[in-house]
């Protein structure tokens, strides 16, 4: 059991790496998609962090940081993923919608 408790926290490391790679890569956009991935990843990412911290800390980790911290982890992680989906739901639409006005300027 100890051997994949490493195996989990190493794959988690992995995951967090890449999406930290991808918003590097998507953050020099131009365009405001791209900002909007990358902030999705931005996202992704603290999510993968604090999930990584709760593996390491697994047996421990009330003891560190308590109910209240534990919570506190939960809710950043929650209002990321909704504050970013929202922002990329938003830039995809304008897309949709100068894709629509360039169909009807045809």
């Amino acid at each position: 059991m100890f051997a994949l408790q490493y195996l989990t926290v190493a794959l988690g490391c992995v995951a967090l790496a890449f999406a930290l790679f991808m918003f590097v890569y998507f953050i020099r956009s131009k365009y405001p998609i791209g900002k909007a991935v990358a902030l999705m990843l931005l996202g992704e990412s603290i999510g993968i962090a604090v999930t990584v911290g709760f593996s390491i800390f697994a047996n421990g980790l009330y003891d560190c940081i308590g109910d209240s911290g534990s919570m506190f982890l939960r809710w950043v992680m929650f209002l990321t993923a909704l504050a970013t989906s929202l922002h990329l739901a938003y830039q995809t639409r304008l897309i949709e919608l100068r894709a629509i006005k360039d169909d009807g300027n045809k």
